[in-house]
């Protein structure tokens, strides 16, 4: 029982550690998080692509579209 009881203690123990240690880890120095790594990818990414979508059709029609055309 004894045994048991160390078992699920140091487990615990283990597991809060390693989620912790985990979830404040930093992708680089300025503190950014995995999670905000991937987000910001993803904005970067869209915009990348509306501003792409703009110059194509500026060189082609001479004209600028609203943002939410160029979003579709």
């Amino acid at each position: 029982m004894r045994f048991a009881l160390w078992t699920i203690g140091i487990v615990s123990v283990l597991y809060l550690t390693g989620y912790l240690i985990l979830r404040e880890m930093a992708v680089d120095g300025k503190g950014i998080t995995i999670a905000q790594a991937i987000r910001l990818s993803i904005v970067r990414r869209d915009i990348e692509r509306i501003a792409r979508a703009e110059h194509s059709y500026m060189a082609s029609n001479d004209d600028c579209l609203s943002l939410r055309d160029l979003a579709d």
